[in-house]
């Protein structure tokens, strides 16, 4: 017996059914001096938005990483910025 089954057959079959994905990758920029943990959470307007989840510390630069941002978040992102639990200082920007 052979049923067909495939790892995140559940998942594709969500997404067909409702037509979209809820929670988008995308490239981010940090601009805080203290370095975040990672995985981190992100908020907007003191909401949980998302995920930061990796971050590459360029010297003299911002650093860049990849954060998982659902969809209520992304007009956050885009105009004022997420910030980041347990720091203050610093915003999470478009890339």
């Amino acid at each position: 017996f052979n049923k067909g089954c495939y790892l995140g057959q559940e998942v594709m079959a969500r997404i067909h059914a409702m037509g979209r994905v809820r929670r988008l990758t995308v490239p981010v920029s940090w601009n805080g001096q203290k370095l975040p943990s990672l995985p981190n959470t992100l908020f907007a307007n003191g909401k949980k938005c998302g995920i930061l989840k990796s971050l590459i510390v360029q010297e003299g630069e911002k650093s860049i990483g990849m954060a998982l941002i659902h969809e209520n978040g992304i007009d956050s992102l885009e105009s004022e910025g997420l910030t980041l639990e347990g720091i203050s200082e610093g915003r999470i920007q478009p890339l």
